[in-house]
């Protein structure tokens, strides 16, 4: 290790933090016009009974990694990528990719530090953090950060010239290129690299996730509240029934003990604290390991009365359209748990411990009151991850998470 004089605390003298993984044989900091995605691909086994439970076991607790993007580059910079490519390709090196959707915006700089807008949401400011530093006019450099206090950067590389105000300063990851890589020529002087590639190691440096987010749980279980941002969405019914044909006539043999459905979700949004949140949650969860508390953004039962004696009544049966919960809904285990929304627009979750049928009513016994007049109930639905594959498409400051969640009893 390097001793290196330190000029973030009083001159005196302390060892030098190293990068964290390869320094690459080159590093790509290009800025995306548009349509860049970071996919998060977990593993997980799951055996399903015929009961319709299930038993989950991840096979991988930090997830892979696969960016794609594609930018525009003048003639010189075709000529230098092309270059580089085919300099280094056959041995198949690490390069560094600069995330910058993960980028933060420079206020200021001195020969040892970088201050920006805001780190309270940047989980890669760590020491040992590779990062990247381009100027508004496309000069960058490189540094290792070696601490991060408030929205400061301390690092061992004079950038002043290049971390001017309005610079973007982001992580750098080590990736490996993709054997294919598209890379377009126009008719005028320009092109494009449509970039595929991995990422070596799983996160950052210092192994945060979701800096300044915090995932809420209710009965154990993480919750979705961040609303589902679907109006239109196919919801498939995954009853287990297979259908026998014998010959003679056609008949369906029914398996589960309640159906599983699935129930799309998507979350779009310009705020860095919701980016980070999105990451907190998928770390959580990690793909289909965990199942997790949806709310389904329906009025799916009607109340008559509030909660506040521990017994939530509701519309039933002869009621037109009342659906009947008790005999439906009850026996589905993903379904015993309700968001309650009153009237002030404030919610709050409750689980159904019993319930028994009126004529026109049927009476819930919640696991405790809730005080308040109400405005609808929810279903607030035992899911997981439809798919181990989670990919967020970023188009300038904008990220677009669509996912799709499937209900089930455990």
């Amino acid at each position: 290790m390097a001793f290196q004089a330190n000029a973030f605390q009083n001159n005196a003298f302390q060892v030098e933090v190293a990068g964290v993984g390869g320094a690459g044989a080159a590093t790509f900091a290009m800025l995306v016009d548009d349509g860049a995605s970071v996919t998060y691909a977990w593993q997980t086994d799951v055996t399903k009974s015929l009961s319709g439970l299930e038993q989950r076991a991840a096979c991988r607790n930090k997830p892979r990694q696969r960016y794609e993007f594609s930018t525009l580059m003048t003639d010189a910079q075709h000529r230098a990528l092309l270059s580089t490519l085919a300099g280094y390709a056959v041995d198949a090196p690490l390069f560094l990719l600069g995330l910058t959707y993960e980028a933060a915006v420079v206020i200021s700089s001195t020969a040892s530090t970088i201050t920006v807008d805001d780190l309270a949401l940047s989980d890669w400011a760590a020491p040992g953090q590779r990062i990247v530093v381009v100027s508004p006019g496309g000069d960058q450099g490189e540094a290792v950060v070696q601490a991060a206090v408030g929205d400061t950067l301390n690092i061992l590389v004079d950038l002043t010239a290049i971390a001017v105000e309005g610079a973007l300063v982001m992580p750098a990851v080590g990736v490996y290129l993709d054997a294919e890589q598209g890379l377009a020529r126009y008719a005028v002087n320009a092109g494009t690299w449509s970039m595929v590639a991995r990422a070596e190691r799983n996160g950052f440096a210092g192994g945060a996730v979701g800096t300044g987010a915090t995932v809420n749980t209710y009965d154990g279980l993480p919750v979705w509240d961040m609303g589902i941002a679907i109006e239109q969405a196919a919801q498939p019914l995954y009853s287990g029934a297979e259908l026998v044909d014998l010959g003679g006539r056609i008949s369906m043999l029914g398996s589960y003990e309640a159906a599983d459905w699935g129930r799309a979700i998507r979350i779009e949004s310009s705020s860095r604290a919701d980016w980070q949140w999105l990451k907190a949650f998928l770390d959580t969860i990690q793909g289909r390991r965990r199942a997790f508390l949806l709310p389904s953004g329906r009025p799916d039962l009607v109340p008559i009365s509030d909660a506040s004696t521990g017994t939530l009544t509701v519309e039933g049966p002869p009621v037109e359209d009342a659906p009947d919960y008790a005999n439906d809904w009850f026996p589905s285990l993903a379904h015993r748990r309700l968001k309650l929304v009153r009237t002030d627009g404030t919610a709050a979750y409750r689980e159904v411990v019993s319930c028994s049928a009126g004529t026109g009513t049927q009476d819930l016994a919640l696991d405790s009151p809730l005080a308040g007049a109400l405005e609808r109930v929810e279903f607030l639905e035992t899911v997981r991850l439809a798919s181990d594959e989670v990919t967020v498409t970023w188009r300038g400051l904008t990220f677009d998470a669509p996912l799709n969640a499937r209900v089930v009893q455990r």
